[in-house]
């Protein structure tokens, strides 16, 4: 699926979308948030990192 099939299914507010979205990519976030957070953040705090930025990807996807 191409970045533009995404981008319109989540407009349109498809909830399986996101969830294709968040299990692809969870990993990956956690990863850069890790990263970014390392020595300065918990554990919840990169979990509260990662949630915001699917939420705000649910909420405005047109900013990404």
């Amino acid at each position: 699926m191409n970045d533009e099939k995404i981008l319109l299914a989540i407009k349109d507010k498809d909830e399986q979308m996101i969830a294709v979205i968040i299990n692809k990519y969870s990993k990956l976030m956690w990863k850069i948030v890790a990263s970014v957070l390392v020595n300065v953040g918990t554990v919840q705090d990169i979990e509260e990192c990662v949630a915001d930025v699917f939420i705000d990807f649910w909420l405005y996807p047109e900013k990404f």
